[in-house]
């Protein structure tokens, strides 16, 4: 009996320490410090900043461009014919 009980007692250790070698693991991360961290994030700034700038100034000679034509129409708009005020004006509700 006192054999039955040694050997009941190594299965139960035996049995306890393989499991904890196959126990699962997990892990918290904070994805915004990863993210950070990581090198291809400066250069995704630096691309979406010089996108952003290019956009802007193209919006900018977009609305230099409607205000010069908006004023030349409104300076020549009494000589202008019919047609051709409606014309200009088709094209500044397009601009």
């Amino acid at each position: 009996m006192n054999n039955t009980i040694k050997k009941a007692a190594l299965t139960v250790s035996l049995t306890a320490f393989m499991s904890m070698g196959f126990a699962q693991k997990i892990a918290h991360i904070s994805l915004d410090s990863l993210v950070s961290t990581m090198p291809e994030t400066k250069t995704a700034k630096d691309v979406a900043q010089s996108y952003l700038k290019s956009l802007d100034s193209e919006m900018l000679a977009m609305q230099t461009e409607l205000e010069t034509k908006y004023k030349d129409y409104m300076d020549k708009q009494a000589t202008m014919s019919e047609p051709v005020r409606q014309n200009k004006e088709a094209d500044l509700q397009q601009l």
